[in-house]
């Protein structure tokens, strides 16, 4: 441990120096633009300059550019982009909101947060409108030649609906053989404090059930109203795997089943009723804590965590348990017992 906890001391103390590095980049990329030092190096912006001679990427280069009028505007952003509690990105996405009169409240709001949750923070303080629902189908333009993929069938998008008098788009041929093309990944964007937009492309077999459960719902829902249907298959899903999982307690109490009799260096199984009882302890999120003294809290792929090894007990009690993501137990299964002579760096 002695080991890790040096490299996370190394770590920390480059981590400071990159933010204090980028800090000071910025100043002298202010000092550049104004002597537009790029001209000399027979470029028409600064971007190009960043681009075409320093080799930054489009998007850095960008990100850096914006950042660096903002520190001129607001010199006041300097400490907290030095310590770390706000970075050119989150930067950025709150930029928009600021104001001399603001920027410290907005500094205060902002620091220390995910790019998520800054997004989050910019739907609250300036809420817009969110974009119709419905299902539209992606234009048809063809892909660049990187594979090929026989028998793929046409994707559908859950977004914004076609206009009032747009006309519909003419059927897609029937499916043969067609350029592959990478999913686009899922995207929730905050709208306002209580709405977000979620765009997630989806293939013919997801909007056939799509529909199908539009259909089945049709009483509940006579409009078909997609965001219901939505939340009443999450709530199934949920209902159901919580249940199986113990993550739930059953609306009706099960008969107990006996005991079996402990196998000599094997574990007992771990009733549904244990599982459900170190959940609901633990919160329902990973318990593991760090060497900082702070707790994981993750509550994605959650496993129980036996806290002894088989050859010591066998035991499945609530007491002999914990909840850990599945990283977190990978990487505790494995440390050495406690107690094991280990070497340090």
């Amino acid at each position: 441990m002695r080991f890790v906890e040096t490299l996370h001391s190394e770590l920390r103390g480059l981590v400071a120096e990159e933010r204090e590095a980028l800090v000071f980049f910025l100043h002298k990329l202010d000092e550049f633009d104004r002597a537009d030092g790029y001209l000399a190096f027979a470029k028409g912006s600064l971007w190009a300059y960043l681009v075409e001679v320093l080799g930054l990427r489009e998007s850095s280069a960008g990100r850096r550019i914006a950042a660096m009028k903002l520190l001129r505007r607001f010199p006041q952003l300097d400490p907290p982009l030095a310590d770390g509690r706000l970075c050119i990105t989150t930067l950025g996405l709150i930029a928009p909101l600021m104001t001399p009169e603001n920027v410290d409240d907005i500094v205060r709001q902002g620091s220390n947060l995910t790019k998520r949750q800054t997004e989050e923070l910019v739907a609250r303080l300036q809420p817009r409108t969110p974009p119709r629902e419905g299902i539209r189908k992606l234009p048809s333009s063809p892909p660049p030649p990187l594979s090929v993929e026989v028998g793929s069938q046409p994707s559908f998008s859950l977004g914004p609906a076609r206009e009032e008098g747009q006309k519909e788009s003419t059927p897609a041929p029937a499916p043969g053989p067609a350029l592959s093309r990478s999913r686009p990944p899922v995207r929730i964007e905050p709208c306002s404090a209580e709405e977000a937009s979620m765009r997630v492309t989806i293939d013919q077999a997801i909007r056939d059930r799509l529909e199908k459960a539009r259909s089945i719902a049709s009483h509940e829902i006579p409009d078909g109203d997609l965001r219901q249907i939505l939340f009443l298959a999450f709530g199934d899903f949920i209902e159901k795997r919580e249940k199986r999982k113990g993550l739930a307690k059953p609306e009706h109490p099960r008969k107990p089943t006996p005991p079996r009799p402990p196998t000599p260096g094997k574990r007992a199984p771990i009733s549904a009723e244990t599982a459900r009882i170190v959940y609901e302890r633990d919160g329902y999120c990973c318990a593991f804590v760090g060497l900082d003294g702070k707790r994981c809290g993750s509550t994605w792929q959650l496993e129980l965590h036996h806290r002894e090894p088989a050859p010591i007990t066998g035991s499945s009690r609530p007491e002999d348990l914990e909840v850990r993501c599945r990283p977190h137990n990978v990487y505790e299964a494995k440390l050495p017992p406690v107690g094991a002579h280990s070497q340090s760096g």
